[in-house]
């Protein structure tokens, strides 16, 4: 198991220390064939004079902020990519519109193709480093069909479709077809632990989800617009969401 440089968060591995535009040559192709089909007067039409830009930092992570111990309070986001802000700005994602509103820093721990396995690795050991707790944690749940393993360079993802190799997603078809259930035991162990871990460290959390069915007592979301991917949540639902956990508080 590899940990990050501070020592309270698993590393991501993927994108350490990088800056990029696109995740990919798909995600690029497919915004030259969106900005042809939507025309000039599409919000992400001119990526020169709007720039999107992917900022990770050493613990792979979209995140400015360094280590929770360095401020007074903070609150910690975590979640999938809808939660990194894939296809919008920083500025734009959930998480810094409450840093925006309240004043206080906001970690965001976001990953692209994360799962619920994921959410439940990162919150156990950060709660086992024996750093400041957050104000609160905010949790918005992945879909239950993925899966992360543990590498030599930190976290990595198996999903049916959000793998970042064909491999990884063939081997992940192959295991549900063997063990069909499998994904979602462990997703909702996940869930159902991370929550009882939160709660006995008396820590208060907001949990999120899209499918309330999957996850019981988490507050529902549905996007109402679309990122710049066509793909994520876009502006209006990242309002929504900070909306919705800023009325938690």
């Amino acid at each position: 198991m590899n940990y990050n440089t501070n020592g309270c968060f698993l590393q991501t591995g993927e994108f350490k220390n990088k800056s990029i535009l696109f995740f990919g040559p798909e995600e690029k192709t497919a915004y030259k064939n969106n900005k042809q089909k939507l025309g000039a007067d599409w919000y992400y039409y001119d990526n020169k004079r709007n720039p999107l830009t992917y900022n990770f930092n050493s613990n792979g992570y979209r995140c400015s902020h360094s280590h929770p111990d360095d401020y007074d309070e903070y609150f910690l986001a975590i979640g999938c990519s809808n939660t990194l802000g894939a296809g919008v700005h920083e500025q734009h994602r959930y998480s810094n519109i409450i840093e925006s509103n309240t004043k206080i820093p906001t970690f965001n721990l976001g990953y692209s193709g994360g799962s619920a396995l994921y959410v439940f690795y990162n919150i156990s050991y950060f709660l086992s480093c024996n750093v400041k707790p957050p104000k609160c944690v905010f949790i918005q749940w992945p879909q239950a069909m993925r899966y992360s393993i543990i590498t030599d360079y930190g976290i990595d993802r198996i999903g049916i479709h959000n793998s970042n190799s064909k491999e990884k997603e063939k081997l992940a078809r192959s295991w549900f077809e063997v063990h069909p259930t499998s994904m979602h035991e462990s997703s909702k162990f996940s869930y159902y632990t991370t929550r009882s871990l939160l709660e006995h460290a008396n820590i208060p959390s907001v949990h999120i989800a899209d499918n309330i069915n999957f996850y019981k007592d988490a507050l529902p979301w549905r996007g109402i617009d679309m990122a710049r991917d066509l793909a994520h949540l876009g502006i209006k639902s990242h309002q929504r969401i900070a909306d919705m956990i800023l009325d938690q508080l």
